[in-house]
């Protein structure tokens, strides 16, 4: 007696091989213009956000420490801060809280600004 059984009789696989049939036929999500746009528009904020930087400046004396805020500027060149301190840029810091702060807002916007164009847009 010989088992002719084949992959092709066994209801799992076609049902598996259906399934993935009906996956594959179905129309991939597109992305409109608009979106398109804000995901552009994302990238460059983050390239900026990671090359103009913003910066702190901390000083230590009698064992009390105190951080301020000196401006944005280019991540290779802190701010000027003054004629009368020429190492100003030895106490200068690259604020990496605010520009953590900056990507999460960029993300927060640019996603809900993604989906709501989403779906209300048309091509």
């Amino acid at each position: 007696m010989e088992n002719k059984y084949s992959p092709e009789d066994d209801p799992l696989q076609v049902m598996v091989k259906q399934h993935v049939e009906k996956i594959l036929s179905t129309q991939v999500a597109t992305v409109t213009h608009m979106q398109r746009a804000i995901i552009i528009t994302y990238c460059l904020i983050l390239i900026a956000i990671c090359f103009y930087v913003p910066w702190e400046a901390k000083l230590t004396t009698n064992g009390n420490s105190l951080t301020q805020f000196i401006g944005f500027s280019w991540f290779w060149q802190p701010p000027f801060v003054s004629k009368l301190d020429p190492y100003w840029w030895k106490f200068s810091n690259i604020d990496f809280r605010r520009i953590i702060f900056e990507v999460f807002g960029a993300t927060v916007i640019a996603g809900i600004a993604y989906f709501a164009f989403g779906k209300s847009s048309k091509r």
